[in-house]
């Protein structure tokens, strides 16, 4: 038993010196190729899009202005960018309507905090993303004029 483990420890130790290796050795050839073969950028730039949740479960794609993301073609992330075999698998980017909200939620009576979404989250929600489109339930007439008040409120503190 205690030869095995012994043997898985070293087998451990020598795929993290060769995964090390490989890092270091695709980091050289990057900085090299960036220094003597300008012609040849290893970075390229890939659209991801928004797709916001909407009511039933479903989601909404909004292709209109896609965010630009650098990425290296390399197999390892490097100067800060991601590995472009990842980012373009990855192209689309989820505005969640149950992300946590900054603004402390209400408690209930017996103190437990309560998972219905209120006033609050819609509002925040109106004002972290530009593109929210406001799928409302028709029983809250109030958040439809409230979005596209503070929406047109976001636009113009965005054009000064």
């Amino acid at each position: 038993m205690k030869r095995v483990l012994h043997f898985v420890g070293r087998g451990a130790l020598v795929l993290a010196a060769l995964l090390a290796a490989a890092a270091g050795g695709e980091d050289l050839l990057i900085r090299y190729r960036l220094a003597h073969h300008p012609a040849s950028n290893p970075f390229e730039q890939v659209p991801v899009y928004d797709v916001g949740e909407v009511k039933g479960g479903k989601v909404e794609y909004y292709m209109d202005r896609p965010e630009i993301q650098v990425c290296v073609h390399a197999v390892f992330p490097h100067f800060g960018s991601a590995p472009c075999w990842y980012v373009k698998r990855h192209t689309t980017k989820l505005i969640s309507r149950h992300a946590r909200s900054p603004f402390p939620v209400a408690a209930s009576a017996d103190g437990i905090q309560s998972g219905r979404s209120s006033k609050l989250d819609v509002i925040w929600m109106a004002l972290r993303s530009e593109r929210y489109t406001g799928h409302f339930p028709a029983k809250m007439p109030w958040t439809r004029s409230m979005v596209s008040r503070l929406s047109s409120v976001a636009k113009m503190v965005n054009a000064t």
